[in-house]
C-alpha cells in the first residue's frame, strides 16, 4: 500500500512533445515513488497533450489540468504550484531529465535539516544535441550549506548559478507563501532572494539533474509570451535597474522573509545596484567601441569584456 503522496512535482508545458517523453521517463523512473505529477498544459498546439493523456491514462500519479488558452509563462508555473498538496514541492521543466537519485536525495536532505526550505543538486547543463555545456557545481566558499542569510542573498545577485535552485525541491507551505517569480531578466533570481531571507539553502555535491542549455533565447523561442516581451525590452537598456525596484518589493511585502533579518535589505540593495550600474557601463562602453572604433580594435576590446558581461547577465 503506497502512503499519501509526499512530493508534489508540477510539470507546465506548451508545445514539448520533442522532449516531454524523455522528461517523463525519468521522473517515473525515480527510485522514490511517492510522488504526484501534476502536469498543466497551456493550450499546446502540438502533440503534447496527447503525449500527456497517454501517460496518465497508463499511471495513476500523473492528473492533467488544461488551459484553454495560452496564459503565459508565469501564470501555468503558478497553476501546477496551486494545485500541488503534499509536503515538498518541485517544478520540473519539459526538456530537463533527472536521474532516479534525485527526489529520494533531496527529500532526504530536506528530512534531515529541518531549518532549510530548498534543497538542490549539482546540474550538468546539456545543448540541445545532448553536448555538455558545462557542469554547475558549488563548492569552497560558495557551497550554499555553510552560508548566512546575507551571504546567500548576496551570491544571488553576482554571476554564480543559485538560480538553478528554482528547480529544487522546496517546503511547500514555504513555497506558497512566497510571492511569485517576477517577470524580468532573471527573475528566477530575484524570486529566491526572499527564500534567502527565509531559510537556509541544502546542496547536494552529486550530479542529479540534467538540463538543457538552448542556443535559441526564450524571447525568440515564445515571442508573444510576456517574459519574451519584458526581455526584450530590458535587453535595449544601458542602464536597467528594474531589478533593484522589484527585489525591494519582494524582500519588504514578501511574508515569508524573517523580520529579524529585513536589517540586511539595505546591505542587498546597494550591492544590487552597484552591480547593475557596472553592467550598464560595460554596455554603454560596447556599444561606443562598436559605433566609433575601427572593425580591428573592436574585436580586440569586445573579446576583453564580452564574457564578464554574459556572466553578470544570468
Amino acid at each position: 500500500m503506497i502512503d499519501k503522496p509526499l512530493v508534489s512535482i508540477g510539470m507546465p508545458v506548451y508545445n514539448g512533445e520533442k522532449y516531454i517523453r524523455k522528461a517523463l521517463n525519468s521522473l517515473l523512473s525515480q527510485n522514490y515513488n511517492n510522488f504526484e505529477l501534476i502536469i498543466s498544459d497551456n493550450a499546446s498546439t502540438d502533440k503534447t497533450l496527447l503525449i500527456c493523456e497517454d501517460y496518465a491514462a497508463r499511471d495513476n500519479r500523473i492528473s492533467i489540468h488544461k488551459h484553454s488558452h495560452n496564459v503565459g509563462i508565469q501564470k501555468n508555473f503558478q497553476t501546477v504550484l496551486k494545485l500541488a498538496q503534499c509536503e515538498y514541492f518541485m517544478w520540473a521543466a519539459v526538456d530537463d531529465y533527472w536521474l532516479p537519485q534525485f527526489i529520494s536525495v533531496l527529500v532526504g536532505e530536506l528530512n534531515e535539516h529541518p531549518e532549510a526550505g530548498v534543497a538542490m543538486c549539482a546540474v550538468e547543463r546539456i545543448w540541445m544535441d545532448g553536448v555538455l555545456f558545462d557542469t554547475v557545481r558549488f563548492s569552497g566558499s560558495k557551497n550554499p550549506n555553510a552560508k548566512s542569510f546575507l551571504g546567500m542573498a548576496l551570491g544571488l545577485a553576482t554571476s554564480l548559478k543559485y538560480n538553478l535552485f528554482v528547480y529544487g525541491l522546496f517546503r511547500t507551505r514555504l513555497i506558497k507563501s512566497a510571492l511569485p517569480p517576477p517577470l524580468i531578466e532573471s527573475g528566477d533570481r530575484w524570486f529566491l532572494s526572499q527564500f534567502a531571507l527565509a531559510t537556509r539553502f541544502r546542496y547536494v555535491d552529486s550530479i542529479l539533474h540534467i538540463r538543457m542549455h538552448h542556443d535559441i533565447l526564450y524571447q525568440d523561442r515564445y515571442p508573444l509570451d510576456e517574459f519574451g516581451r519584458n526581455k526584450i525590452a530590458s535587453e535595449k537598456k544601458w542602464f536597467n535597474f528594474q531589478p533593484v525596484l522589484v527585489v525591494c518589493r519582494i524582500l519588504l511585502q514578501s511574508e515569508i522573509v524573517l523580520q529579524h533579518v529585513k536589517i540586511f535589505i539595505p546591505i542587498i540593495l546597494s550591492y544590487l545596484f552597484c552591480k547593475r550600474l557596472v553592467i550598464g557601463v560595460r554596455e554603454m562602453t560596447r556599444s561606443f567601441i562598436v559605433r566609433f572604433l575601427p572593425y580591428s580594435l573592436q574585436t580586440r576590446l569586445l573579446r576583453s569584456i564580452r564574457e564578464e558581461t554574459i556572466l553578470q547577465k544570468t
